[in-house]
């Protein structure tokens, strides 16, 4: 039985590092490493190509020697200022009936703003403590919410930064 070519595409840049980790659970899981892909390829103006190969996506980045066809692509830990680069290539992935995981604009963008993150989980009904989201409050509505949140709560970014800016109040 041939193992699964698992495409990890993510963007270096960041030091969460997370992509080391999933790197390290796909190996765990397959048996074979993924292939390692800097996601800026694949950006707007980067020189990764995606092709058909009959029935399949062919995956090329010249420069990095790389031509391969992915079972599974895990397009991860973008940031999100570089994340509407990557809609061509999201778009690409879909067209061509790519197994995917970690893509869509619309879950990006679900994942990455807070307020549309609580909604989703209302809706699903996943339990979390109680969430207030703020855009640029005056100081008597951040006030307000802090003290109807029982004045002891953490502070974060609308938009995600990766956990980065998380603050206890």
């Amino acid at each position: 039985m041939s193992r699964p070519c698992i495409a990890l595409i993510a963007d270096p840049t960041p030091p969460e590092g997370c992509r080391e980790y999933l790197a390290e659970a796909v190996e765990l899981l397959t048996g074979t490493p993924p292939v390692r892909v800097d996601s800026r390829h694949f950006a707007t103006g980067g020189r990764g190509r995606g092709v058909r190969d009959g029935g399949r996506l062919r995956l090329q980045v010249p420069e990095e020697r790389l031509d391969f066809v992915p079972d599974v692509v895990l397009l991860y830990e973008i940031p999100p200022h570089r994340r509407r680069d990557l809609a061509a290539f999201q778009e690409l992935l879909q067209t061509h009936d790519v197994v995917t995981l970690g893509t869509g604009a619309e879950a990006w963008r679900t994942a990455t703003e807070k307020n549309l993150t609580v909604a989703r989980f209302h809706r699903d009904g996943v339990a979390q403590m109680e969430t207030v989201v703020l855009s640029r409050p005056s100081v008597w509505e951040a006030a307000d919410v802090f003290d109807r949140l029982g004045g002891d709560t953490w502070a974060r970014p609308v938009v995600g930064t990766g956990g980065d800016d998380t603050f206890h109040v």
